[in-house]
């Protein structure tokens, strides 16, 4: 999972999500850290068949504002914090394909959903479906990841259309928890 972390530099929508959406860990010193990302995507170092991309390259999932999700071959700046999660491969190769299927769909940008979810009810988003309304990234991966049972009752119980990628994060138990790992970014 690579989460995006903006700069005070970059543009103010993704400062207005990350600060909209802060949550809080307590790490391992006991100290409190605020979270505050504005873009989530599902990370895979190599394919079904077990091949690491060249580079340091792995294959990014997720959709971004004004575009459709993609499924392609990315390199990662250094704003992105990774946080490794272990996989049985038969898992693996099964949220691969999703993410494969989901990426020929042209499914495009929510925006409506996306600048909602913080504000509205939860009986308002679930109707806006894939399809009809498009979708966001931590919504979209969000169900993915509960289309696969991965990461547990956290995420499992997540209602995918509230979820934001601080959200998300916490959801897997961000640094802390479910043997989570931060490498390089």
């Amino acid at each position: 999972m690579m989460y995006y972390v903006p700069s005070q530099k970059n543009v103010f929508i993704n400062r207005l999500v990350a600060t909209a959406t802060a949550k809080s860990e307590i790490v391992d010193t006991g100290e409190e850290n605020t979270i505050k990302f504005c873009h989530v995507e599902v990370s895979f170092p190599c394919d079904v068949n077990n091949y690491y991309f060249d580079n340091d390259k792995t294959m990014g999932f997720s959709i971004v504002q004004n575009s459709s999700v993609h499924f392609r071959l990315k390199s990662w700046r250094e704003e992105y914090v990774a946080i490794r999660i272990y996989l049985h491969a038969d898992i693996y190769v099964k949220l691969y394909n999703i993410c494969t299927v989901l990426a020929l769909q042209n499914i495009k940008f929510d925006k409506f959903s996306m600048y909602a979810a913080v504000l509205l009810p939860v009986e308002v988003l679930p109707h806006r479906t894939r399809s009809q309304h498009g979708t966001y990234c931590s919504k979209m991966i969000t169900e993915v990841l509960q289309q696969c049972n991965i990461a547990g009752p956290a995420i499992a119980a997540s209602q995918a259309c509230q979820s934001n990628p601080s959200l998300l994060y916490m959801s897997l138990g961000g640094r802390t928890m479910c043997h989570a790992r931060t490498v390089g970014g």
